[in-house]
């Protein structure tokens, strides 16, 4: 068992909580303000780094994006100082939790713009690297109205359900990129794990195979969308259909039609298919499901999920080169396949992509 040091939000106003392994009752500090001490112009500097620096790091690009990644470590420590410095009601409850074995992190608030600050920078000053890599594993949590329902077990596999879209076909990433690495872990747990691909990968032809799956009291507890994601206004869509859409942008995930061609399915729509089978696991390998910033996290494909009931689900904050994801889900699944948690899963996948770091340029690999 793990300690659990629980960070929750309300309001403007942060309580950090220890849990150690075997008590019940967590050792609470008082509440106090929290400021988030990274600004508006910040953010969009790490947005701009990790998803279009590399598509050109010439000569001013070049110049700004190894002044972004030197300020990386200085943002981390600016978030832990904001929670837990020295002074702060929770420098005791993390003091503690580095007490003696493992340590998972939950970031808990009913509000996206605090679960949406970059907590995966946090790092303590007198800790080398951030400490989502240090802990055993780092959630966050999204206080909705639902709770969350866990899906009964169908026996001794465990049932994954993958949609694998490429709208734009030959142009698009490799069918493989991402199922290749996932079948070669299924190798080593044969017989465990049943893994079924929806084809045509259609957004009709997923509602079948999960109402069918329902059906037959063989329900699937994981679903994997393996494709392109995206965040703002459907493209040919008149605003006049937005009026009732919360700002108006949201996520879409790009599914194919049954002739072929695109079929954009907005967060809500996917959302609103995917909670009435109570899934104990969404994963969203595609870009921007569960986009960062104040309004935009609102609608993002995740929180719609986990709004609606979806245990937990793991998506892409920003747009992540294909090998990136390659790198990821090989560790996550590993990790999965093996029986550990959807958190220590991802956790392992996060120290994957952390130690390695290069992907493609103009200039070559670079980190």
């Amino acid at each position: 068992m793990s300690n659990r040091l629980i960070v929750q939000e309300d309001n403007g106003r942060v309580m950090v909580a220890l849990l150690r392994a075997g008590q019940f009752s967590p050792e609470a500090s008082q509440p106090f303000d929290f400021a988030p001490p990274l600004k508006t112009e910040q953010l969009e500097d790490l947005r701009w780094y990790l998803e279009d620096y590399l598509g050109a790091p010439f000569a001013v690009y070049e110049e700004r994006g190894q002044t972004i990644a030197s300020q990386l470590n200085n943002w981390g420590e600016a978030l832990f100082l904001a929670l837990f410095g020295p002074g702060k009601p929770g420098h005791d409850p993390y003091l503690r939790s580095r007490g003696g074995g493992a340590t998972e992190l939950v970031l808990s608030s009913k509000r996206s713009g605090f679960l949406a600050l970059p907590w995966e920078l946090l790092k303590d000053p007198e800790r080398a690297d951030p400490v989502a890599l240090a802990v055993s594993s780092f959630d966050r949590t999204f206080a909705a109205a639902t709770e969350a329902s866990e899906q009964a077990s169908s026996g001794e596999s465990l049932r994954v359900l993958m949609v694998i879209a490429r709208p734009s076909g030959l142009q698009d990433i490799g069918y493989q990129m991402i199922a290749r690495p996932l079948l070669h872990r299924l190798q080593a747990v044969r017989g465990k794990v049943q893994l079924d691909v929806v084809r045509p990968p259609s957004f009709d032809q997923l509602q079948s195979r999960l109402r069918h799956a329902q059906e037959q009291h063989q329900p699937y507890q994981v679903l994997h969308f393996d494709g392109h994601g995206s965040f703002g206004v459907s493209p040919g869509t008149a605003a006049s259909e937005y009026l009732y859409d919360a700002g108006g942008a949201q996520g879409y995930l790009a599914f194919e039609r049954e002739n072929g061609g695109e079929h954009l399915v907005s967060a809500g729509e996917f959302a609103l298919l995917v909670n009435q089978f109570k899934l104990s696991l969404v994963v969203l390998n595609a870009c921007r499901s569960g986009r960062l910033g104040d309004a935009a996290a609102e609608a993002a494909v995740a929180t719609r999920l986990l709004e609606g009931g979806t245990a937990s689900v793991v998506a892409m904050g920003y747009s992540v080169y294909a090998v990136a994801a390659a790198e990821f889900m090989t560790a996550f699944y590993e990790e999965l396949f093996s029986g550990q948690t959807a958190s220590e899963a991802v956790a392992a996948g996060r120290r994957r992509m952390y130690s390695h770091k290069e992907r493609p340029s103009p200039k070559g690999l670079l980190p």
